[in-house]
């Protein structure tokens, strides 16, 4: 656990050194939607969901680096809620997640002010929190994310610390008269990694957000080269 919180540290802190250079400085912006959850577990050639989808808001912030006309990287980093929601029990996961997103079609400061725009790329997420509530008759043991129940039947719920999936997004971006840019975008996430793999199936998190994505525009101060003011350049003439 303790190597995987020092790896999950380490990219943060390379996406962050990464986002901060000033050669290329691009402004920052946030991210704000509901978001549909649910977990996805396979027996066999058997696969669905037995669960209610879990509905949640999730949050976050972006960077976004122009690398071509029509192309952005932008990593992202959100706190997405999961789990499922049924009568007995109800599992709610917190995860910290960073996509590292290509934006095709994004718009650039000049140009069409508005344009569709197709997202994919990869996701890492950390699990922040669990909670595994509304038992009933059922006697649990053990604690937060390695909770097991055991009477009146054997189930574990306990849950990997690291997901990793696959992210794709389609919707459309505008810029306002201010510059502004606004997009708005549903996306789907599929996990990669088996989430409960003590349950004896496959369970993988798959979530469908509906996401506003606002960058503002960036300030920008204009600084007169000094013979351009009035007081030097009376002084030359003189």
């Amino acid at each position: 656990m303790r190597m995987q919180s020092q790896w999950w540290i380490s990219v943060g802190l390379l996406v962050l050194g990464f986002a901060a250079r000033p050669a290329a400085a691009q402004p920052f912006g946030f991210i704000v939607g509901p978001t549909f959850s649910d977990v996805i577990t396979s027996y066999g050639n058997n696969t669905g969901s037995s669960y209610q989808t879990r509905r949640s808001v999730t949050l976050g912030a972006t960077y976004r680096r122009r690398l071509a006309r029509g192309t952005v990287f932008q990593p992202e980093l959100l706190l997405v809620q999961r789990g499922w929601s049924r009568s007995q029990p109800t599992l709610s996961l917190v995860y910290l997640e960073l996509p590292l997103l290509l934006r095709l079609g994004a718009l650039s400061p000049e140009g069409w002010p508005v344009r569709p725009v197709f997202t994919l790329g990869p996701t890492v997420s950390l699990l922040a929190h669990c909670k595994l509530s509304e038992l009933g008759v059922a006697q649990a043991v053990g604690r937060g994310c390695s909770r097991r129940i055991v009477q009146p039947f054997d189930v574990d719920y306990r849950i990997q610390r690291i997901d990793a999936g696959a992210m794709l997004g389609l919707g459309v971006e505008m810029r306002t008269g201010g510059g502004t840019i606004v997009g708005v975008e549903g996306r789907v996430e599929l996990g990669l990694i088996d989430v409960r793999p003590r349950d004896g199936g496959r369970s993988r998190n798959a979530t469908f957000f509906i996401v506003l994505n606002v960058v503002p525009r960036r300030a920008t101060t204009r600084t007169s080269l000094p013979w351009k003011r009035t007081g030097v350049n009376t002084l030359i003439r003189g």
